[in-house]
């Protein structure tokens, strides 16, 4: 059921060591989790270049796919989220690899909505024209994203700008996640929907647990071109140098949310079950009950 990395950052950050370097990088993790799980079904990354959102995404294994290490190499941002796929519902495809973009918004999610085939029709109906016709791929997940937008949508004038209250954002999410599971409540499903995600608008990001393993870090030094990889016997590992550069004079703080646990050199913290977490613009921290 897919593994998720989400970063968030105060200033550009190359982020390879989390997704190739580390002892248990996203694309290891797409060869073997943790739960002696193969994500290898397609993998994709977000990330945000001058204000403005991207995607690259394949319906391949992160593993074996060039591709993957060579955008880990070049990319420097400060907002990104990657996924790697284990397909549960919708075809193997390029449309169907997480994350999905709509204008600034990127959005990756871990699990399966119970009953989507029913379900279908019902969310596509509460969405509008306007955003159901901006559907690419088959997936539940794809649906689940256009459905929050569509709540969002009641309460905000434009969804595309670019300070939108964090509170609203995060209602509208929380309110989408229930309505889901009233929505497979009402057609009788009997197994539980696993809704975890991680999203963002480039200015917040937020993640969900639900049903699934969450995780997440806090780190006072940002990888950046201030960090040396070195092996101290098997193990790779992370030096910071002291030298000044360019953000010398800015904290470098910045915010990891992950399936489970990317390195050791970081303490990581559970997310509670049926719980969201809210990363403002600032960095700042909060976790709501569902």
């Amino acid at each position: 059921m897919c593994r998720l990395f989400g970063f968030k950052g105060n200033i550009p950050t190359k982020l390879s060591f989390f997704l190739v370097d580390a002892s248990n990088s996203l694309i290891k993790q797409s060869v073997l989790d943790s739960r002696k799980v193969s994500n290898s079904q397609g993998w994709g990354i977000g990330f945000y270049q001058n204000n403005r959102a991207y995607i690259q995404k394949r319906a391949s294994s992160a593993s074996f796919d060039f591709n993957f290490k060579f955008l880990t190499d070049f990319i420097n941002t400060d907002t990104m989220i990657a996924h790697v796929r284990e397909a549960t519902i919708g075809e193997i495809s390029d449309h169907n690899a997480h994350p999905f973009l709509y204008n600034n918004w990127i959005w990756a999610h871990n699990g399966t909505i119970s009953g989507f085939e029913l379900l279908r029709s019902v969310i596509l109906q509460k969405l509008g024209p306007e955003l159901a016709f901006d559907i690419k791929g088959t997936t539940d997940s794809e649906y689940f994203f256009y459905l929050f937008l569509a709540n969002l949508k009641e309460h905000v004038p434009d969804v595309n700008l670019d300070k939108i209250d964090p509170i609203i954002i995060k209602d509208s999410f929380i309110n989408t996640i229930r309505e889901i599971n009233k929505l497979s409540t009402n057609i009788g499903a009997d197994v539980p929907s696993k809704l975890n995600v991680i999203m963002t608008n480039g200015s917040i990001m937020l993640a969900s647990r639900y049903g699934n393993s969450l995780f997440y870090a806090v780190r006072s030094k940002a990888l950046h071109n201030d960090v040396e990889l070195y092996k101290d016997n098997t193990n790779l590992k992370i030096r910071f140098d002291s030298q000044d550069n360019h953000y010398s004079n800015k904290k470098k703080d910045s915010v990891m949310i992950a399936s489970e646990p990317i390195n050791q050199e970081d303490r990581w913290f559970e997310m509670p079950e049926q719980s969201v977490l809210l990363v403002d613009e600032n960095l700042g921290i909060s976790i709501s009950s569902l």
